[in-house]
């Protein structure tokens, strides 16, 4: 909210100039009086300005402390996502681990069946023969 107060102040020295004007026929002690009235309501009016601006301003840190609660509770929940991705990431690489133990394992007990096959082939052939 933009506040105008040229208009303001143009009006209350309009007045105060045609109180000056009108003081010509009034005398001093007229004069006085009505420039006296005239600056209060110019003064009065800008104090409502003011008063005015400050609620805009109150309005506007109040949305802003909001949003920045709002960008904090966003924050905590990226990182707590942060977390849970870099466990599954660690997770992963863990079964991978696993997997990779598991397949030499396998390897492994396959080679040692592949001697034993040979084994027995020798062993089997010579008694088919006869």
């Amino acid at each position: 909210m933009v506040l105008d107060n040229s208009a303001a102040n143009n009006d209350a020295r309009l007045n105060v100039a045609t109180t000056l004007n009108k003081a010509q026929d009034d005398g001093v002690m007229g004069f006085a009086a009505k420039a006296n009235r005239a600056l209060r309501f110019a003064g009065s009016r800008q104090f409502g300005d003011v008063a005015s601006a400050f609620k805009a301003i109150a309005s506007l840190v109040s949305t802003t402390t909001e949003a920045a609660r709002e960008i904090e509770l966003s924050t905590k929940q990226q990182s707590t996502a942060v977390e849970q991705v870099n466990v599954a990431i660690a997770n992963v690489t863990q079964a991978s681990v696993e997997t990779e133990t598991s397949a030499g394992q396998t390897l492994q007990t396959v080679s040692q069946m592949a001697v034993m096959s040979k084994d027995l082939l020798r062993i089997i052939q010579p008694h088919m023969a006869a």
